[in-house]
């Protein structure tokens, strides 16, 4: 796959695939916060920077946000250069319940290809679990659509430990049933466990909410008055207080709190890709990438965070 960058780190898949450390997670922003030309600055300063990773669901922004991504790639002649991850499970098809059917798998990869302008998608996760169908057939529809070609991966997202297991003990391609992808950050830790067990067993583990919704960054210390908590069940005032000292010792140490952030999540065995949701260029002053992959720095800082009274028992 083209596009590698001397400073990022890239996990290998094939002989043809490897997918870069920190991908670009669209969430909330192409197609609802930010409009397709803003959306394609955006992309392509990712790609700049080596990352050529990028999530998306098939009903973000009502298929807006696939089809910016789709256009964007196309124009600018970069299918080739991306590795594609979508999902599914939330129904675009009025006629079609929400959930893991036949019916809607089927619907929604012709729809994901057509958004993305492409015949095969790299990888489609599970949105979520669905208790009402059968894992066998899941595993045949899905091996079915690998076989022919329409995806090349698949995997889960926001799925529980046991249910994964169980889906990948029935398998019989195991090796293209490898993506998880569950939330994390330094207030959200409950899924530590099964990341590590996962990564174990050989799992591509994509982690997203990093940042929590922007309350973990340099803006929100910054511009309180006007940052949006309503929806994030993070914001707390134990949590806040927390958050100001971290951004008094990054400070010290010339690391923003994104810098950090990643940098953090980055140090951890059991994470394969970081998503990164950007809604602004403005947002990339606060973070360098090569800054957050720079391990060797990291530990250092880190080891000193540990050390430093103000905050030692916080992370």
């Amino acid at each position: 796959m083209k596009g590698a960058h001397k400073a990022l780190l890239y996990t290998k898949l094939n002989t043809d695939t490897s997918i870069s450390r920190f991908g670009i997670g669209s969430y909330r922003n192409f197609g609802e916060k930010i409009d397709a030309r803003k959306s394609q600055k955006i992309i392509l300063h990712f790609f700049d920077q080596g990352i050529n990773f990028i999530d998306s669901s098939v009903n973000y922004a009502n298929g807006d946000c696939e089809k910016i991504i789709g256009n964007t790639l196309k124009k600018n002649k970069l299918r080739k250069s991306f590795f594609i991850a979508s999902k599914v499970f939330f129904s675009v098809n009025k006629k079609i319940k929400d959930g893991l059917s036949k019916k809607n798998i089927k619907f929604s990869i012709e729809r994901i290809k057509k958004n993305y302008k492409t015949d095969f998608i790299d990888c489609v996760q599970c949105h979520r679990f669905d208790q009402n169908t059968n894992l066998h057939e899941l595993v045949d529809t899905f091996e079915y659509y690998i076989k022919k070609g329409d995806i090349r991966y698949w995997g889960t997202t926001n799925w529980p430990y046991d249910k994964i297991i169980e889906l990948s003990k029935i398998c019989k391609m195991k090796k293209r049933f490898i993506f998880n992808q569950l939330p994390l950050n330094i207030f959200y830790k409950k899924n530590i466990k099964s990341l590590s067990l996962l990564k174990k067993r050989k799992f591509i583990n994509i982690v997203y909410g990093v940042l929590s919704k922007g309350l973990l960054s340099n803006n929100f210390i910054l511009n309180k008055k006007t940052f949006k908590t309503n929806e994030n069940i993070n914001f707390k005032k134990k949590n806040t207080l927390k958050i100001k000292k971290i951004f008094d010792v990054c400070k010290k140490y010339d690391y923003s709190l994104e810098e950090f952030m990643y940098s953090l999540i980055n140090s951890q065995k059991y994470v394969d890709v970081i998503l990164c949701g950007i809604s602004s260029l403005k947002h990339f002053e606060n973070l360098n990438f090569e800054k957050v992959l720079n391990q060797k720095l990291f530990k250092n800082y880190l080891y000193e965070i540990k050390h430093n009274e103000k905050i030692k028992n916080i992370l």
